[in-house]
């Protein structure tokens, strides 16, 4: 590290970037459920459909997300893809979503934000900090 201060000054910064994410990562794992980092992962990889043919009040309300497979979307969560199909079945049951291969339309993209809010898991409460 001293041979090299350029490395140094382009390899730490790097380093504790990474070692944030990870941070991070392992919180949400042990702190959030699968619905809530699903929804989180989902809004961050959403895209607006570029031929969207409906009116202009409408235009906000459908989203797609494509090239995430199950599997992908289970890697990044931090599960496995049964897990997350039946999740997402459960959300195209209800109407929040269509799904179809590689390919999810969000219809409700305010049922998404709810599922994604920085919730919990519930602890008794006498555990401590």
């Amino acid at each position: 590290m001293w041979t090299y201060p350029e490395l140094n000054k382009q390899f730490l910064p790097y380093l504790a970037h990474k070692m944030r994410e990870q941070e991070d990562q392992a919180t949400s794992f042990v702190l959030h459920d699968l619905s809530t980092r699903l929804g989180q992962v989902i809004l961050k990889h959403i895209d607006k459909i570029q031929s969207y043919t409906g009116s202009k009040q409408d235009e906000h309300k459908t989203h797609l997300i494509n090239g995430l497979s199950d599997e992908t979307l289970a890697r990044m969560v931090g599960s496995v893809r049964q897990v997350v199909n039946k999740q997402l079945q459960h959300w195209k049951s209800q109407g929040i979503l269509n799904k179809k291969r590689n390919q999810i339309m969000i219809n409700d993209l305010d049922a998404i934000y709810k599922a994604s809010e920085m919730t919990l898991l519930k602890f008794p409460n006498n555990y401590l900090w």
